[in-house]
């Protein structure tokens, strides 16, 4: 369970990091999966709080 923010960004990143670890057998729909925590996971990187990632 995730309680605050850096426990979030935390997750995301592992959560990228295991579907790329895979990505030569995941369908498209993996694929979007996986494209989404990257993107989440980047902009998560400049952003302090989730305020911030949904300004």
């Amino acid at each position: 369970m995730v309680t605050n923010y850096a426990e979030w960004k935390a997750a995301v990143t592992a959560e990228h990091k295991k579907l790329a670890e895979v990505s030569y057998y995941l369908n498209d729909n993996g694929k979007e999966r996986m494209r989404v925590f990257s993107i989440l996971a980047n902009l998560a990187q400049f952003c302090n709080a989730p305020e911030d990632l949904l300004a």
